[in-house]
């Protein structure tokens, strides 16, 4: 519940276990993706996203359709699911320095054997902790701690990047409908869901570096934009949950 916090239902993943859930999603048929792809280690070889449809308010225990997912190059820690509703793309966001690096994944998943990901060379933030892509399908929104970056999704250009208000662990993002607001959070009991200004136009090219030691407004509503070159995705240390708490279970706040 956006309001208050308060949760208005659990939903419990009753016939899988799911080691380190880092990201949800839904697509535009309703379907709940979760995205159990967090690997700070660099070590798992299971991880996998899992289907289930969307379950609403109210307390449940359901069954998920599990798609084992491999990297062709071996591990990667990541900590962002994007799905396009328009299109149906789905890709993750790799967690690293000094950069990350967009994962398309393939349109037709396995349940039987691992579906194999190939990192793309398109670049993104360092430290990417959460994703979204708008209602619309047009841009897909980037967030590490401090920032998020908005990108053209038909040609994975960078249009701006706006730092976001301060936060103990920033890790979550979900667009609104609307397409003008996002919702940003960090993790733990008691953590606050942010409402913050999306400005999806073009930034101009700045013309000199700008200072990487700008301070984040501290407003809720409004976002400050920062420069757009690679200097300005300054990050700050640690790692965290995406929305939802491991071991299966899966906590839905009212929008």
């Amino acid at each position: 519940k956006v309001s208050t916090g308060a949760v208005v239902g659990e939903t419990r993943i009753s016939d899988q276990k799911i080691p380190d859930t880092e990201a949800l999603s839904i697509d535009g048929k309703g379907n709940l993706w979760i995205a159990d792809t967090g690997d700070n280690l660099g070590v798992r070889h299971d991880i996998a996203l899992y289907a289930l449809p969307e379950p609403g308010v109210g307390n449940h225990s359901v069954k998920a359709t599990r798609y084992p997912l491999a990297y062709a190059d071996g591990p990667h820690n990541v900590e962002a699911l994007l799905i396009n509703r328009v299109t149906g793309d789905k890709y993750l966001a790799t967690k690293a320095m000094p950069a990350g690096n967009l994962v398309p994944i393939p349109r037709i998943l396995s349940t039987s054997k691992p579906n194999t990901l190939t990192v793309s060379d398109v670049v993104l933030p360092p430290i990417v902790t959460d994703g979204a892509i708008t209602a619309d399908g047009r841009f897909a929104i980037i967030r590490t701690y401090v920032a998020m970056s908005v990108y053209d999704v038909k040609t994975w250009k960078l249009r701006r990047t706006t730092f976001l208000p301060p936060q103990k662990q920033g890790e979550t993002l979900a667009g609104e409908p609307g397409g003008k607001t996002v919702l940003i959070g960090s993790e733990g009991k008691h953590s606050q869901l942010l409402r913050v200004a999306l400005d999806t136009s073009q930034a101009p090219v700045p013309t000199e570096t700008p200072s990487t030691t700008a301070t984040p407004s501290p407003s809720a509503e409004k976002s400050t934009e920062s420069g757009r070159s690679r200097t300005n995705w300054w990050i700050a240390g640690g790692a965290g949950v995406v929305l939802v708490a491991a071991g299966g279970l899966v906590t839905r706040r009212r929008r």
